[in-house]
C-alpha cells in the first residue's frame, strides 16, 4: 500500500498455533500468532490472512479469521462436530511459513461420579459425621491424564467460618496440574465458601500436559511439541464431563 507502512516478518520467525478440540461441540476458534524471533515464542503480533485448514476423514474445513479477533480463526459452516476417538490434522501457511499439527480426541464420555453430592461444613468431625465431610470422584480413565476444574455457581458468597475448622492455603491437587488416575478425594477444607460447585472432569493427552511443563506461564506454550511440525503452541482434544456439588453448613 503505497504510503502505509508494511509489517516485516523476522527472517527467523515461526508460526505459534493455540488451539482445544472439545469432544461432542463444534469448533470454537483457533488463534495463530508468531514469534518475534526462532528462540522463544514472544510474538509481536497475531498472523493475519493465513490459510488455515483443519482435516479429518478425508475431508477438510477451510477456517477465516474473526472480523475484529486478529489472528482468530474459525470454521463458520455447520457441518462440523468434534468427534472423540478421531484424529484431527490442521495445517496453516502464512508466506512462506507453514505449519502441521495433529491429536487424537480423547474417549468420552469420562463418566464421573460422586460418593455424595453434599458435603457438610463442621468444626467437629466425628464417627458420625464423617462420611458426609468428604466426597470420592471417581471417572472413567479414558486418556493419559485428567485435569479437573471447579467452578463456584452462587453469586453471593457466604464464607465457612466454624470453630474448629481448619482451612488450608493451598490449591488441592486435583485442581494444580493434569495427572494419571481414576479418582480424587475432595474433603470440606477444600471448600471456602458454602453453596453450589461444579467439577469439570476433562481428559486429555501429552500434548496438554505441555502447558504445565514451561515455566514462566507464557500467554502461548513455548516448547515445540511433537504433535506440531513446523512451529511452537498447543493443539490438544480434550473430552469433558460435569457433576455438581453441594457444600452446606452443618448442625
Amino acid at each position: 500500500m503505497t504510503g502505509g507502512c508494511t509489517k516485516e516478518t523476522s527472517q527467523n520467525s515461526m508460526l505459534v498455533v493455540e488451539g482445544y478440540l472439545y469432544a461432542n461441540r463444534t469448533l470454537d476458534t483457533i488463534r495463530i500468532a508468531e514469534t518475534a524471533n526462532g528462540d522463544r515464542p514472544f510474538y509481536p503480533g497475531p498472523v493475519l490472512g493465513a490459510n488455515v485448514s483443519l482435516e479429518t476423514n478425508g475431508v477438510t474445513y477451510k477456517l477465516t479469521g474473526l472480523e475484529g479477533r486478529p489472528g482468530i480463526y474459525t470454521y463458520t459452516g455447520s457441518n462440523l462436530v468434534i468427534k472423540p476417538g478421531v484424529t484431527y490434522h490442521l495445517t496453516v501457511k502464512s508466506g512462506d511459513r507453514a505449519l502441521a499439527a495433529q491429536t487424537v480426541i480423547p474417549s468420552s464420555p469420562p463418566n464421573p461420579a460422586l460418593t455424595n453430592d453434599t458435603i457438610i461444613a463442621t468444626g467437629t468431625v466425628t464417627p458420625l459425621n464423617i462420611s458426609k465431610t468428604y466426597t470420592l470422584l471417581t471417572w472413567d480413565q479414558t486418556a493419559s491424564y485428567t485435569f479437573i476444574m471447579r467452578k463456584y455457581e452462587e453469586k453471593d458468597t457466604v464464607t465457612i467460618d466454624l470453630p474448629g475448622f481448619g482451612i488450608d492455603h493451598y490449591t488441592p491437587y486435583y485442581l494444580q496440574k493434569p495427572f494419571s488416575g481414576s479418582f480424587a478425594v475432595i474433603p470440606m477444607t477444600d471448600f471456602r465458601y458454602y453453596g453450589t460447585y461444579k467439577f469439570i472432569i476433562c481428559q486429555v493427552n501429552d500434548d496438554f500436559l505441555k502447558l504445565f511443563e514451561e515455566p514462566g506461564g507464557t500467554q502461548l506454550p513455548g516448547p515445540v511439541q511433537t504433535n506440531i511440525d513446523g512451529g511452537y503452541g498447543i493443539f490438544t482434544g480434550i473430552s469433558c464431563d460435569t457433576v455438581t456439588l453441594e457444600v452446606v453448613k452443618g448442625e
